[in-house]
């Protein structure tokens, strides 16, 4: 973007890019995101899925004590590969949860780990380690699980594609991959997009 090479890219709102495109000659514009207009929310999902309505408070040319109405995703986000200790995964997140006003504000961005700041209705499952504790202190609704469960759904549909395919063995993988993963999923009922 500051060579004009680009009209638009994605960038994290106080990052060193936003602030480096910023400074150039070209400015840098957030483009505004109505949360009100559920028909272009639901354009934006169709793209990327794991874009949410948000209102950014801080970072380059953001000033406003009222930010910006834009778009982001969670943002830090802890993983675990499913097989991970359900114990460890639980002790992790309560203890993210319960100490979460002695680092807040420790660092930029970090107070995406507070609990009103949680999606359960992302793109990615959660651990059980993490629901039995989101249960237990009542942040756990049963529309979460439901949602989860079909994200558990989708994914077992990508594995078995991908074990299929990877017995075939075909000579492209990666246009083999991509025309079975899109096959698999629309079979499922899932968004291909993501």
């Amino acid at each position: 973007m500051v060579n004009n090479q680009v009209d638009a890219a994605f960038a994290s709102t106080n990052s060193g890019k936003a602030n480096e495109a910023a400074a150039g000659q070209r400015g840098v514009f957030w483009p505004p995101i109505d949360p009100d207009t559920a028909e272009g929310i639901a354009r934006m999902k169709a793209i990327a899925p794991f874009f949410a309505p948000m209102n950014a408070v801080v970072g380059a040319t953001i000033d406003s004590a009222d930010g910006t109405r834009t778009a982001g995703y969670a943002h830090p986000v802890l993983t675990a590969m499913v097989g991970q200790d359900a114990d460890l995964v639980y002790s992790m997140t309560k203890a993210m949860v319960e100490l979460f006003p002695a680092y807040d504000g420790k660092a930029p961005g970090i107070g995406g780990w507070a609990l009103d700041k949680q999606d359960f209705q992302w793109v990615a499952p959660y651990h059980d380690g993490a629901i039995k504790y989101y249960k237990e202190i009542g942040a756990w609704t049963d529309e979460a699980q439901a949602h989860n469960d079909r994200l558990v759904a989708r994914q077992a549909a990508l594995k078995a594609a991908w074990e299929k395919l990877k017995a075939a063995a075909p000579a492209d993988w990666e246009a083999a991959w991509d025309a079975k993963r899109r096959e698999a999923l629309a079979a499922g009922g899932f968004e291909v997009v993501f």
